[in-house]
């Protein structure tokens, strides 16, 4: 009876000491930080320093330089134009956030000449955003 009691318990030592090398394995690749919590897309992370409205200026800024470039007779309505047409054009260089990950969007460009710029990052929607505007 001693010699299944010793066995069961060296047995449970082994599953406990693989469960504790998988734990630090996968904190090592980032599986089991916090960055893969549920996306929030309205507003800014919890914690996060990052002015994401610096992004969104950026693209309001290119989208004015746009619109007085190819509408100098003006609108006829309102449009869109991407950040990847901004950035083709050469008037937006590549958005990141405060990560290094790349983020998209556009400008809205209103009959008067004004222009709002509308970010979507990996963790972060600008207020208003419109995934069909891209």
């Amino acid at each position: 009876m001693k010699w299944g009691l010793r066995w069961e318990l060296c047995i449970i030592i082994v599953f406990i000491l693989c469960l504790l090398v998988a734990t630090i394995g996968l904190n090592r690749f980032g599986l089991l930080s916090s960055d893969n919590d549920y996306i929030r897309y309205i507003g800014e992370e919890e914690g996060d320093t990052f002015s994401y409205s610096e992004l969104e200026n950026k693209v309001s800024q290119a989208g004015s330089r746009y619109y007085k470039s190819y509408y100098s007779r003006g609108l006829s309505r309102s449009t869109t134009v991407s950040t990847n047409k901004l950035i083709d054009a050469g008037y937006l260089s590549t958005l990141y956030d405060g990560k290094g990950r790349r983020c998209t969007g556009y400008a809205y460009l209103t009959t008067s000449g004004s222009s709002f710029g509308y970010v979507k990052c990996p963790r972060y929607r600008s207020e208003g955003y419109d995934p069909t505007n891209e």
